[in-house]
């Protein structure tokens, strides 16, 4: 299957699969999406009230990776479960290496 993140200018791409109100805050495995898009899938506490899963995604995504928070964003899908984040980094061939180790861990 292929990676759920592309590089983009100035960071990158993740796309992501959210179930909110789950019992825990966690990355687990990369599935196929909807569009047939690979994604990770994320479970998040938050419920999809006023942005509260998204924000939670977005600050799950940024400590996994060691990002700031201000780094993570929704682009698209803010309104659904499939979202794209844009990540932005000084480094982003290091991020790249970041989101591998990432998915890796999340299918093992």
């Amino acid at each position: 299957m292929a990676e759920p993140f592309q590089a983009a200018e100035g960071g990158a791409l993740l796309f992501v699969k959210v179930r909110p109100n789950a019992s825990a805050d966690r990355i687990e495995t990369v599935s196929e999406g909807a569009d047939g898009r690979p994604r990770l899938s994320v479970r998040v506490r938050a419920a999809p009230r006023d942005g509260a899963a998204n924000t939670a995604v977005c600050a799950l995504v940024a400590k996994r990776l060691r990002l700031a928070k201000s780094a993570v964003g929704v682009q698209a899908g803010g309104g659904g479960r499939e979202k794209t984040l844009r990540l932005a980094a000084p480094d982003p061939g290091g991020l790249l290496d970041a989101l591998r180790a990432l998915v890796h861990e999340a299918g093992s």
